[in-house]
């Protein structure tokens, strides 16, 4: 089995874009875990509807993304997970407006590869229409820096004296979905693309994939400012209201646990809560 030091040097080793784009994919579907940073409600906005919400393209945070590949752009949207299991405080901050409801959702390999082989349609989730699914895909996430013309992959680097058109790389439609601006590294992003295969010129912004088999084996993180007594407690209440929905495996072992920086967090930033009461409520702490 290779080890993590050996697939970096293959990285670092690739000659072509064509080598790189491959590797991109082959490893994707390599991750033994995917993780997904989000909050409570939105765990039950997934749960209710069974489906994962996917954005398109032109619609993420790097804006960078979207321009390069117009033409190749119109029908792609993309679905992102982390692929490091250590945990991120930037991606804690940036996903959840509220520590208190952050989460992390741990999904199996072999939930997310059924996932991708048995997803065929989606729907709109506005109008409801549904789309047919011209091809789904795992792709790991490259991050490119345009002052050196390098990439890296999992803080390995590949430069130019291995593979010598790699400054074009952003011009190539091979990579639409695959390629990031570097400062967006620390998220070791892994996505899901799904292409429609529909000629609208006004498809829509996001869509819905069903993703039943995720939920099965999933594992639920609390985030830094929210036990995980807290999460039962709030979940339990909701599959009270909400009998018709997936419900989450609370006695299985291990299925909920506390974030490693519970209670060892300190905001600076003031919360809804501190500015509505003089004590924080999450933090225990005086303003």
């Amino acid at each position: 089995m290779a080890t993590i030091d050996n697939i970096r040097n293959e990285f670092k080793n690739l000659t072509t874009l064509k080598e790189i784009k491959e590797f991109l994919i082959d490893r994707a579907e390599r991750h033994s875990y995917y993780y997904h940073y989000t909050s409570i409600d939105a765990l039950k906005s997934m749960l209710q509807s069974k489906t994962l919400r996917l954005s398109h393209i032109t619609k993420l945070n790097d804006l960078t993304e979207g321009f390069n590949h117009n033409n190749d752009l119109k029908n792609l949207y993309v679905g992102s997970f982390s692929f490091s299991s250590h945990e991120s405080v930037a991606l804690w901050s940036i996903y959840n407006s509220s520590l208190n409801k952050a989460i992390r959702i741990k999904f199996t390999k072999a939930s997310i590869l059924k996932t991708i082989k048995n997803t065929v349609c989606c729907h709109d989730p506005e109008t409801r229409e549904k789309y047919k699914i011209k091809n789904i895909k795992l792709v790991d996430i490259t991050y490119f820096n345009d002052k050196t013309n390098s990439i890296r992959w999992n803080r390995s680097l590949l430069t130019t004296n291995k593979c010598s058109n790699l400054k074009h790389i952003c011009e190539d439609g091979d990579f639409t979905g695959a390629i990031k601006n570097i400062a967006w590294e620390y998220e070791t992003e892994v996505r899901i693309l799904v292409e429609l295969d529909i000629t609208s010129t006004n498809p829509p912004q996001k869509i819905d994939i069903d993703v039943m088999p995720l939920w099965k084996s999933a594992k639920i993180l609390c985030g830094p400012c929210l036990p995980k007594e807290d999460f039962i407690k709030k979940m339990n209440s909701f599959y009270k209201n909400h009998p018709d929905t997936i419900t989450l495996d609370f006695e299985k072992h291990n299925t909920v646990d506390n974030s490693f920086l519970l209670n060892k967090l300190v905001l600076r930033t003031k919360c809804k809560h501190c500015c509505k009461k003089k004590i924080c409520n999450i933090l225990k702490k005086h303003k």
